[in-house]
């Protein structure tokens, strides 16, 4: 299998929670070492936060751009060829942030109403054209 997820709780506070799923492409490398590594950098740069902060969407985005560059360095000395999709969520009472990258994505289903929490990254899209990797 190449999926993989992590679970942290509690996370910044005794009720907050941090999940994270890994989608696999092409082996699963990729995703073993994001569900290792982006919760552990997350929860690192949480912890200089005031105590009890919720981490922001900034610090969220920061950390899977972060742990990129670091998989990327480690498939190059390896010579790893798979990827990952990545869905995180931080929920700590009424307060929740969801981060994406790829096409993993979220879905809210409230009073029999779905909205999308998130948006997928795929290369036909415009704004990911626009991205200098």
């Amino acid at each position: 299998m190449e999926d993989s997820s992590s679970y942290l709780y509690p996370f910044t506070s005794a009720s907050s929670v941090l999940v994270g799923v890994f989608d696999g492409h092409c082996g699963g490398q990729c995703s073993s070492f994001i569900a290792s590594t982006l919760p552990a950098e997350l929860q690192k740069q949480t912890k200089q936060l005031l105590k009890n902060q919720f981490p922001s969407q900034e610090l969220l985005q920061e950390v899977f751009t972060s742990t990129d560059r670091q998989w990327l360095q480690h498939a190059k000395t390896k010579t790893i060829e798979d990827g990952s999709t990545a869905l995180c969520l931080v929920l700590d009472g009424p307060d929740l942030i969801v981060a994406n990258c790829g096409d993993s994505r979220a879905l809210l289903y409230q009073a029999g109403d779905t909205i999308a929490l998130t948006r997928d990254h795929i290369p036909e899209d415009p704004d990911e054209k626009k991205k200098d990797y």
